[in-house]
């Protein structure tokens, strides 16, 4: 009968052991992660920003992605090509593109990581990003804005922009529970107030211009305007009448209920 520490021994001398590099573990851990956790945002992120500043820190590695296509570089900037090429597998131009674009956001400050964490697809976390910016959402509501998307699992382009778009701080002040949402109704009805405003304020220069004095024909006049913009510009006048005057019939029905 064979001993156990015989056993023990044939089973290691059949195991090579071999000291990997910082280079190959990084590659190795990034690959492992992108297996295990299914390409996660949070994961793919901090994947690569470790890579990232491991090309950083070591240029060489870098040039040698470079050099294996042919070409020689002495200064390298480490973009979404070299970590793509680095990590090689799954980790395709886009994934990597699309992480950097996150971390951009939240190292800027723009970005709540918490809220922008919360989504599964690497899409619907760029398209959030990209809203809550352009919205000028602060941080510290965009967690609530978050959960609303993934819990009512509806997390295309379109539906985060609308529902970021309609959202509204609650004031410090209010104690009535108001929940900080407007409805779709309400955000389309105050963007039509802001555009109106933007009318009125064009008529307004408009109406200054018919008094001022120009250097070749004089005073400007109604006579100056040419019968086919009249007759658009009355057109347009009528299909805008209408629409506010359906408009006020229904919010005159809610306000008398």
């Amino acid at each position: 009968m064979k001993s156990k520490n015989t056993n023990k021994s044939k089973i290691m001398e059949t195991v090579k052991v071999k000291d990997l590099s910082d280079e190959e573990m990084v590659k190795i851990m990034g690959n492992e992660n992108d297996e295990r956790y299914n390409c996660l945002p949070a994961v793919v992120d901090e994947t690569v920003k470790s890579t990232k500043e491991f090309l950083e820190k070591n240029p060489n590695s870098a040039r040698k992605v470079l050099s294996s296509e042919g070409s020689e570089f002495k200064r390298v900037r480490i973009g979404a090509p070299i970590i793509a090429k680095f990590l090689g597998g799954n980790w395709n131009l886009t994934k990597v593109q699309e992480s950097l674009e996150r971390l951009k956001f939240i190292e800027q400050g723009i970005v709540n990581p918490k809220a922008v964490y919360l989504f599964p697809t690497a899409a619907s976390t760029v398209n959030f990003a990209k809203a809550v910016k352009d919205f000028k959402i602060e941080k510290k509501f965009q967690e609530e804005i978050a959960k609303k998307l993934v819990d009512s699992k509806t997390y295309g382009q379109r539906t985060i922009k609308e529902t970021v778009s309609t959202f509204r701080p609650r004031p410090e002040e209010d104690t009535k529970g108001d929940p900080g949402w407007a409805s779709y109704s309400d955000g389309q009805l105050r963007k039509s107030i802001s555009l109106i405003k933007k009318l009125i304020k064009t008529l307004g220069k408009f109406m200054n211009g018919l008094s001022e004095v120009t250097i070749l024909e004089g005073r400007t006049t109604v006579e100056d305007i040419s019968e086919d913009t009249l007759k658009s510009f009355n057109r347009s006048l009528n299909y805008l009448s209408d629409c506010i005057r359906k408009v006020s019939a229904k919010i005159a029905r809610k306000e008398g209920k």
